[in-house]
């Protein structure tokens, strides 16, 4: 699906017969909503065809992980690399958080990030560039519901995740996929096929 994206070889919609308007889905992978004083700035990767990446939400760590060209196996093997790093401790605050906040007060808090390290500068690349977010969520104490789950997918643990992309894929615990978006880049009909897509 990303890739039909990407080489604008995807299927168009239509809509009584009449196809729509498909620039949407470019602003879907490798993008990412920054924010800026007053006014939030639409990042999209120029050449998306180079992206290769997605990242990888796990409890308050986020993780780089190439996709594009790797094997299922390859995939798997990184993944189960991912989890097993689960009870890693970090010394460093959830960044992800930073996203729920007041867009003046994350466009200070980012710049300020950006200009301490350059190790920084190289990560909010990697997460202004990757295709997509998938956050694969801890396991928790409170069984699965209906409502457990709707509550995953509008927010869920705001320290797992980065509302500034566009598509967050969410992996419970238990296995159930669900997810979050950010709509300031386009309709719900580019969700609704991502959701029959994936």
């Amino acid at each position: 699906f990303i890739d039909r994206i990407i080489s604008e070889t995807l299927t168009p919609d239509n809509f009584k017969g009449f196809p729509l308007d498909m620039l949407q889905y470019h602003r879907l992978v490798a993008s990412n909503r920054i924010p800026k004083k007053d006014r939030d700035e639409f990042y999209i990767h120029p050449e998306p065809t180079t992206v290769n990446h997605i990242l990888v939400t796990r409890g308050e760590s986020l993780y780089t992980l190439s996709v594009r060209g790797a094997s299922i196996s390859t995939i798997k093997k990184g993944l189960e690399k991912i989890i097993a790093d689960d009870n890693k401790q970090t010394s460093q605050p959830p960044v992800g958080v930073l996203t729920t906040k007041n867009r003046d007060e994350w466009e200070a808090d980012r710049q300020h990030l950006l200009t301490i390290s350059d190790t920084n500068v190289a990560s909010f690349q990697d997460v202004d560039e990757a295709l997509f977010v998938l956050c694969l969520d801890l396991p928790t104490t409170t069984p699965e519901t209906l409502d457990t789950s709707i509550k995953t997918a509008m927010h869920g643990n705001p320290r797992h995740r980065w509302f500034d992309k566009p598509a967050q894929m969410i992996v419970t615990a238990e296995g159930n996929v669900c997810s979050n978006t950010e709509h300031s880049w386009g309709d719900g009909i580019v969700m609704a096929r991502w959701g029959g897509e994936i």
